[in-house]
């Protein structure tokens, strides 16, 4: 007979195999990190092989969450000597949407290994905030 958190903690494995660190899960439960890291270790038990794709997809996710700050908040333009390009006329400061574009593109491959690997769009899985957890 199941516990009487049995769904709640398939409902925290979850989440922690989608990617959300245990510090999050947390928080949203009312629960301590060290516990959450129980639960997850307690309904995932890791191989070698399962630890290591754990740690390529929390790498992956970091990667995407850097490229994500750089498409939603572009770099300012600057010329070749370091001056930052102003706008004629309204003084505004010029973003480099070069740099957006080429971040852009660098998700979408991000996003493909992702997929192949985990078959998931990393788009949809939770933000990490800090350590990563277990394998979505």
């Amino acid at each position: 007979m199941p516990g009487p958190n049995a769904e709640r903690d398939a409902r925290i494995a979850a989440a922690a195999r989608l990617g959300q660190s245990h510090e999050s899960i947390a928080r949203e439960h009312g629960i301590s990190r060290t516990r959450v890291t129980q639960i997850v270790n307690a309904a995932n038990p890791q191989t070698p092989e399962e630890r290591q794709r754990a740690e390529i997809a929390a790498r992956l996710r970091s990667r995407w969450e850097e490229l994500e700050k750089i498409v939603r908040q572009p770099p300012a333009k600057t010329t070749s000597i370091g001056r930052t390009v102003t706008a004629p006329g309204s003084g505004l400061t010029v973003r480099d949407m070069q740099v957006v574009v080429a971040a852009i593109r660098e998700q979408g491959m991000i996003e493909d290994r992702y997929r192949g690997m985990f078959g998931l769009d990393i788009s949809t899985c939770p933000p990490s905030t800090t350590k990563p957890s277990t394998p979505p």
